[in-house]
């Protein structure tokens, strides 16, 4: 019932101070204080209750879904609200170590590229307190990088802006220690022609390596550019035509033909506007000039480009012109003219038989024999 007036009494109650979890009946088996004789207990002392886990909250630092780059860390501990009044020690789990890790301090290791969850976890306190975990996203991003050092390598002209890149001392910044990380890209001049260190354009860097999937290309700092030199093609002499020479009184050669070996598919060279041709004049086997008749001769034929070929020369020394010298050409003999009856006026004496005229046709055009007709101081025959 109630008190009366101002009257204040105590209660003591038996097993009234559990504070684990459980149900328990707690007794009323005294009253005590100055009014308490004139009062007496219920007849129902006890009362049935129970006591439940208290819970425990994580939260984390940094909360909402996070992410890491590849090889980097982040922290991201939770703190538990019952940390100071016993609660549960908080251990941290990955979903998948190969993609991230995390530490008892809740410091989060990526791995590789991908995702998963990382989970707080607050043990329970048996008789106090719940289970609790708390968890997030984590995504692992590639790792960005920067290339430099590639070279192109030097070539010989053939027509094309190819380009060919050495990677040997190629740079890649930003990549892991021990991680198998390399680049390729395409190379192209800038101009197809010859010329020193020319610029050759270096584009669509690829990486490759089995750590590629695990980074990207910084999308600025990234060599564009490289230098190179193009030499010019070598070429050769082929089929040299000479005209046939028949005696004229002169030594002058005539080239008819060069052919010029060497030259990239689909390109030519065209007497006068690329190349000027030239002889020497016959010689004999001793090298001096010689416009007689006859075998054994010798000469020498030279092509020179003109100063605006400049893709292509003669030779391992690329030179711009070539000379080729021929051997055992022939000046052939004239056609002697045809004779009418000559005058001959000079004194001879005839025996018998044929006698040889001299002095009236050149030395070199043959001998000129007649047969004697009647004997005169005076008079004609015929050859």
């Amino acid at each position: 019932g109630n008190l009366i007036g101002s009257d204040e009494i105590k209660v003591t109650v038996e097993n009234g101070d559990k504070t684990e979890k459980g149900t328990y009946t707690a007794t009323a088996t005294e009253l005590t204080g100055d009014k308490a004789a004139n009062y007496k207990l219920p007849a129902n002392v006890t009362q049935e209750y129970t006591i439940d886990r208290a819970t425990q909250t994580l939260t984390f630092e940094k909360t909402g879904n996070q992410s890491v780059v590849y090889g980097d860390t982040f922290a991201n501990p939770a703190t538990n609200n019952r940390a100071n009044a016993d609660g549960g020690n908080v251990t941290y789990s990955s979903s998948n170590d190969s993609i991230a890790t995390v530490n008892e301090n809740g410091v989060v290791t990526g791995k590789k590229v991908g995702e998963v969850t990382i989970t707080a976890t607050a043990v329970e306190v048996t008789g106090k307190y719940e289970k609790a975990t708390a968890s997030y996203t984590l995504k692992v991003t590639a790792r960005s990088v920067t290339i430099s050092g590639i070279t192109a390598n030097d070539k010989t002209y053939d027509g094309t802006t190819n380009a060919t890149l050495d990677y040997t001392g190629a740079t890649i910044t930003g990549k892991l220690d021990n991680d198998d990380l390399s680049v390729t890209a395409t190379g192209a001049f800038a101009d197809k022609n010859v010329g020193e260190k020319q610029q050759v354009d270096i584009t669509g860097l690829t990486l490759g390596g089995a750590s590629k999937d695990n980074y990207t290309l910084a999308t600025d700092g990234q060599q564009t550019t490289a230098t190179a030199t193009i030499s010019p093609a070598v070429i050769d002499l082929g089929d040299v035509v000479i005209a046939e020479k028949i005696y004229d009184g002169t030594a002058n050669a005539t080239v008819t033909s060069v052919e010029i070996t060497g030259l990239i598919a689909g390109e030519t060279l065209t007497k006068d506007k690329d190349y000027t041709v030239s002889s020497s004049p016959y010689m004999n086997e001793r090298g001096t000039e010689s416009a007689d008749a006859g075998g054994d001769k010798m000469l020498h034929v030279t092509v020179t480009l003109k100063d605006s070929v400049t893709n292509y020369g003669f030779g391992k020394d690329r030179k711009n012109s070539c000379t080729e010298t021929f051997y055992k050409l022939t000046i052939k003999q004239a056609d002697a003219p045809v004779l009418a009856d000559i005058a001959v006026s000079q004194k001879y004496v005839i025996t018998t038989g044929t006698a040889t005229v001299s002095g009236l046709m050149p030395a070199n055009a043959g001998k000129l024999t007649y047969t004697p007709g009647s004997a005169s101081t005076t008079g004609s025959v015929v050859v």
